[in-house]
């Protein structure tokens, strides 16, 4: 439903919401709800499981944020504000500018790289984490390069190996440390200390 009043954007002017935990989806739809634009990349992921005293194997598929607790919004419209991103459901804040204390906008080239300039699909994947192949094991604390994300050349830290199947790594991005899951593939090279 359009407005027939509201003046939309030659380009959508992108900000990122900082959602409750787990909740970056039910956010999304909310905003979305609210006529903002939103993009949120995921990882399909796999996962086998026994119920205790049981030989049977369930194998079950979720969905997760790529970014976890983010959820990146776009005003459409002229004279649309923030506001309205502060009160919606699962929403805690938007990010801000630790030197001015203003919401924090993405630059355009900035949200192009992150959006994988298209349709944001390079960043869907599936995580199979029943055949995952074995590799090479990485040591908490150890830099890595990264390759094939948003965080291309990035030099990240391992924060956790889970078996052979993904890693989490801490970023340096928005103002702040955070910790993003990737696959094995995704890393470059080791990098010297």
């Amino acid at each position: 439903m359009t407005d027939p009043d509201r003046i939309p954007l030659p380009e959508a002017k992108w900000y990122v919401a900082l959602t409750a935990p787990r909740m970056e989806f039910k956010a999304a739809a909310e905003l979305r709800r609210s006529g903002y634009f939103t993009w949120l990349p995921f990882v399909s992921v796999k996962r086998t499981f026994r119920r205790p005293n049981s030989t049977v194997r369930k194998i079950a598929t979720e969905n997760r944020a790529y970014y976890s607790r983010y959820v990146f919004v776009g005003l459409r419209y002229q004279g649309q504000d923030l506001g309205a991103i502060h009160d919606t459901t699962y929403v805690s804040t938007v990010v801000k500018s630790p030197m001015t204390g203003r919401a924090y906008q993405i630059p355009d080239i900035v949200m192009d790289r992150i959006a994988g300039l298209g349709d944001g699909t390079e960043f869907i994947r599936e995580i199979d984490e029943v055949s995952a192949k074995s590799r090479k094991k990485y040591q908490k604390g150890e830099a890595v390069r990264l390759t094939g994300t948003p965080f291309d050349d990035f030099v990240a830290l391992v924060e956790r190996d889970i078996g052979g199947k993904e890693l989490w790594v801490e970023v340096d991005v928005l103002g702040g440390r955070r910790r993003v899951a990737i696959r094995p593939e995704q890393i470059d090279d080791k990098v010297a200390a």
